[in-house]
């Protein structure tokens, strides 16, 4: 395994998140702790001891693959158009069913 990249999250303690290609180019994520003293140290130690890490949640956190969102949600023009092609448009309401008694 070859450590390509790695984000640190820092709080109480120092986590890192390492992204790791092994020999045929498939990429592992990896995480756990390190001590803050040198960090290739601790890139190699989380490589070789840490606990492995989702796959699809790596690919987000490091930016690989596809995006997160790719539909963008509807404006109030598409909406009030598709109201308009048939389906009822829902009204707001100011006053609670229990409120009002009925």
């Amino acid at each position: 395994m070859t450590p390509m990249k790695c984000k640190w999250f820092n709080g109480r303690g120092i986590v890192g998140i390492v992204l790791a290609e092994d020999e045929f180019g498939e990429a592992f994520y990896f995480i756990g702790t390190g001590d803050g003293l040198h960090e290739a140290i601790d890139i190699n130690l989380i490589t070789s001891t840490g606990s492995s890490f989702p796959k699809a949640i790596g690919d987000a956190l490091f930016g690989r693959g596809a995006p997160a969102v790719v539909e963008r949600p509807a404006s109030a023009s598409r909406v009030s158009a598709m109201a308009k092609k048939g389906e009822p448009e829902k009204k707001a309401t100011t006053r609670s069913p229990r409120k009002s008694g009925k």
